[in-house]
């Protein structure tokens, strides 16, 4: 057993199912954002174009590290409070490449947030969401 990870954690890293039902549905969220490949392998952490092939052509065979596990995670929330707050679906995919003024963004579209290659732009993007959201 790894050290310091959670029974939990190391079960959803570990299993075919996790993978295989979630990195698809990631991937059809960034392909809606007009995501290209390159853009996926920065906002997913991966080093090469062939780590992501193998994800989308067997993702069952993924072992979800940590890292991927919060980056999903993070994708899904940012997904997930799109549609609360802009509900139209072309309105929300939109905002990802609309500049915003707001401090968080300073002028630039979210989408620069989320390829900036950072868990903690994700992060930001996702509070932010979440805090219109509860608005």
């Amino acid at each position: 057993m790894k050290k310091n990870i959670p029974k939990e954690i190391i079960e959803i890293q570990s299993s075919p199912e996790a993978s295989r039902v979630v990195l698809p549905v990631i991937f059809d969220i960034l392909s809606k954002w007009s995501f290209t490949i390159d853009d996926q392998l920065i906002i997913l952490g991966f080093k090469e174009e062939k780590v992501l092939r193998d994800c989308m052509e067997a993702p069952e065979k993924v072992e979800l590290t940590m890292d991927l596990i919060e980056r999903v995670s993070l994708i899904l929330g940012i997904f997930r409070s799109l549609e609360i707050v802009l509900p139209a679906p072309h309105i929300a995919d939109a905002w990802l490449n609309t500049p915003n003024e707001n401090s968080v963004f300073k002028g630039v579209p979210p989408k620069s947030h989320l390829l900036s290659g950072s868990i903690d732009d994700l992060a930001a993007v996702r509070d932010f969401l979440s805090y219109q959201e509860h608005q």
